[in-house]
C-alpha cells in the first residue's frame, strides 16, 4: 500500500486525463489518503479496473466521472459508492462492463443524495427497465438523467410496437 504524495494533502479536485493508459496502481497512488477530494475525473482511463477504485475513500467527494472506463465492473461501482456516500454526481457513460447490479448499488448507497446520473451506452444491462424503475423510486432527487442508448434497439422496437398495438 503506497503512501499519498505529501504535496497532495490539500488537493480538492483531481482531473486525471494525461496518461490514459495509467493502471489501477497509478490511480491508487494519487487518490489514496486524499480526504479533501471533492471531484474525481478518471474519464477514458482504459486500464482502470475495479482495483483502482477500492481505495478511493473521500468523505467530501461529490462528483465522479469514470466515463469510458470500460474495464470497471459493477463491483468497482459498489466499492466507489459504498466508500464515498456523499457522491451526488456520477458519470458512467460508456462503462461497457457495468450491469444492472451497479444501478441497484448506486440506489442503495447514494440514492437520496444523487442529483446527476449519466448512463449512456451501457450494453451489458440485463433488465434495464427494472433497474431504471428501481432507481426512479430510490433516487428521488435526481434532476439530470442521461440514458442515450441505454435500452437496446430490440427493446425500443418492442416498446414502440406495444404502444401501437394498444391504440
Amino acid at each position: 500500500h503506497s503512501k499519498p504524495f505529501p504535496i497532495f494533502k490539500k488537493i480538492r479536485e483531481h482531473n486525471y486525463i494525461p496518461g490514459r493508459s495509467v493502471d489501477f496502481q497509478g490511480v491508487r497512488t494519487v487518490t489514496s489518503g486524499q480526504k479533501n477530494l471533492l471531484q474525481l475525473e478518471l474519464r477514458a482511463m482504459y486500464q482502470l479496473t475495479d482495483a483502482g477504485l477500492t481505495d478511493v475513500h473521500c468523505p467530501f467527494l461529490h462528483t465522479v466521472d469514470i466515463s469510458g472506463c470500460a474495464r470497471v465492473t459493477s463491483l468497482g461501482i459498489r466499492f466507489l459508492v459504498q466508500r464515498n456516500p456523499n457522491i451526488h454526481c456520477l458519470y458512467l457513460n460508456h462503462c461497457r462492463s457495468l450491469d444492472d447490479q451497479a444501478l441497484y448499488d448506486i440506489a442503495y448507497y447514494v440514492g437520496e443524495r444523487l442529483r446527476v446520473l449519466e448512463l449512456d451506452f451501457l450494453p451489458s444491462m440485463i433488465d434495464p427497465a427494472a433497474a431504471l424503475q428501481h432507481l426512479s423510486t430510490q433516487c428521488p432527487n435526481v434532476c439530470q438523467l442521461s440514458l442515450a442508448r441505454f435500452f437496446s434497439e430490440v427493446e425500443s422496437y418492442d416498446a414502440s410496437r406495444r404502444r401501437r398495438d394498444t391504440r
